[in-house]
């Protein structure tokens, strides 16, 4: 039980702060926010090893 929580845990949280802070809280921010362009994919890599280091 305890190694389903450590499992739930480690993907719940940086799925909560990588994914859905970003999308859903910040774009409600006056002012905070990247316009789509080329610098939101070069952002794509580091998210792959950040990934590849929690899995």
């Amino acid at each position: 039980m305890t190694a389903l929580k450590t499992i739930f845990f480690i993907l719940l949280v940086p799925g909560f702060l990588l994914g859905i802070v970003p999308v859903f809280v910040i774009p409600k921010i006056p002012g905070i926010g990247l316009p789509p362009g080329p610098w939101n994919w070069a952002a794509v890599p580091f998210w792959l090893v950040g990934i590849a280091a929690v899995a």
